[in-house]
């Protein structure tokens, strides 16, 4: 066999190789695309946001734990500290806060979920079933340790604070989910 012909074979087969790794990425690449589109959330807060505390228990069972406590609100430029009454649901990871009134658990203002979940950046929002093109959201701050985002959902239900207080590149470790603007200092 010539030197030429040989050479012509290598061509061809490297071609070949080439081709095939080229396909093997793309296909890679859509059925990695295709399951993180997919993903299945992890909760869904907005399911809860008009849930009582009786319809709570009702859907969740009893809770690991109930506590009362009180919320105190710093009105600084006046020198006054007012308090709400709280009352705290703690099932496993997550914990569901309702503001009280006349001694009875009336609206559901917090989630807060402690857990390692884990996620991908691209589907984040996803795993809680919401949104960012939701009717004004503003992504407040989206760092490799935080992320907050205002007014996100979907369709026409959504919350107005989402906010993960602690992750890392694989994991979501600390979540705050606010359903209303006013009580809580730290928004």
């Amino acid at each position: 066999m010539s030197v030429k012909k040989s050479i012509g074979y290598i061509c061809h087969i490297v071609l070949l190789l080439l081709i095939a790794s080229t396909l093997f990425l793309i296909i890679s690449i859509k059925i990695n695309a295709d399951a993180s589109a997919s993903t299945e959330p992890y909760f869904d807060p907005v399911s809860f946001k008009e849930i009582s505390a009786e319809d709570l228990q009702k859907r969740l069972g009893n809770p690991d734990s109930v506590n009362r406590w009180q919320y105190e609100i710093s009105q600084s430029d006046v020198g006054k500290i007012n308090y709400c009454d709280m009352i705290s649901y703690h099932y496993d990871t997550k914990e569901f806060i309702y503001l009280v009134e006349d001694d009875q658990p009336t609206t559901l203002v917090r989630i807060h979920i402690e857990d390692n979940i884990p996620y991908v950046e691209e589907t984040l929002l996803d795993l809680f079933n919401l949104s960012d093109d939701y009717t004004n959201t503003e992504i407040l701050e989206n760092t490799a340790t935080v992320f907050r985002a205002r007014n996100v959902g979907k369709g026409t239900e959504g919350v107005y604070d989402f906010w993960i207080k602690n992750r890392n590149a694989n994991y979501l470790k600390e979540i705050n989910i606010t359903f209303y603007n006013g009580l809580f200092t730290d928004l």
